[in-house]
């Protein structure tokens, strides 16, 4: 699990014994595949500004995405691009499927508007190759999302995140799956190893969405730590991200 962590699921990849070899190969991918292949299939002609808007998608990963935030930062650096020209970047990345987007979870089209996205990779071992760095939480956010979004599709489902509306710090969950306005499950996602590493607001965001859509099946993914516990009169289940990939149940 490290290793996919790290290095990702591709299978020239994992077949690669060597971790600098890995790197070169999945740098390779992101320099033909998704930059120079993308450019020509979109006949786009901002190279470099592409490139920009590629690294700085990955770089985050797992959070918001904001076209006003990432528009003043290319401003800042000399990139003279409009948002609606960043706007179609992310189009275009979605349909290649280098990047994938996650919107809040609402019966509001208003409101989903109005709310940012949550930006997450096509594999892990491609922000590692761009970023060189790893944050753990991050990454097992992003792989339960494509396991997640592989298995809602499969099963005519739709993903989404939550957000108390209308504020700014206001409580968070992860996913939302969904069946059109039922609520399947709530899914936190934590780096945890033992309960008392679990905080505090990752239940009681939990528990509040919980209570808000009146939905009953409540799961903390975490590193390694497996149990249940019962709060408010819910029951919320935790399971290790290997086992939930793995689907044993």
């Amino acid at each position: 699990l490290n290793n996919y962590l790290k290095y990702g699921g591709y299978p020239e990849v994992t077949l690669e014994k060597d971790n600098n070899n890995k790197l070169r190969i999945l740098k390779s991918y992101y320099n033909t595949i998704f930059s120079m292949d993308m450019a020509e299939h979109f006949n786009i002609s901002e190279v470099n500004a592409l490139d920009a808007f590629m690294k700085y998608s990955i770089s985050i990963y797992s959070k918001y995405f904001s076209i006003s935030k990432m528009y003043n930062t290319f401003k800042s650096i000399g990139y003279k691009i409009s948002k609606n020209k960043l706007l179609e970047f992310l189009y275009d990345a979605r349909e290649i499927f280098f990047l994938f987007s996650l919107n809040i979870y609402t019966r509001s089209e208003n409101k989903k508007m109005s709310y940012n996205k949550k930006i997450y990779s096509v594999d892990p071992g491609i922000i590692y190759a761009l970023k060189n760095e790893m944050s753990v939480t991050r990454l097992m956010e992003n792989i339960v999302f494509l396991e997640l979004n592989h298995r809602c599709i499969e099963n005519n489902l739709d993903i989404s995140y939550w957000k108390e509306y209308g504020k700014a710090n206001g409580k968070e969950v992860d996913f939302v799956v969904s069946d059109s306005l039922k609520i399947v499950e709530l899914i936190q996602v934590t780096y945890a190893s033992d309960v008392s590493q679990i905080e505090k607001r990752e239940i009681s965001a939990l528990l509040s969405a919980a209570k808000y859509f009146e939905a009953h099946k409540l799961l903390i993914i975490t590193w390694d730590y497996k149990g249940i516990i019962k709060e408010n009169n819910e029951k919320i289940i935790f399971i290790p991200l290997w086992e939930w990939l793995l689907n044993l149940n």
